[in-house]
């Protein structure tokens, strides 16, 4: 991750948006704030 955020700002990227349901533990870590949640649904 570190090195993606590196690369990132190199190129001018200013934010850094992800979809998780697992790894928030792991992202809150590195500093990420969860900021929404998603819903969806199958339509079948």
């Amino acid at each position: 991750m570190s090195e993606f955020e590196r690369t990132a700002k190199s190129n001018k990227c200013v934010l850094v948006a992800l979809a998780t349901s697992k790894a928030n533990p792991f992202y809150e870590k590195l500093g990420y704030v969860s900021t929404a949640s998603y819903y969806k649904k199958y339509l079948e």
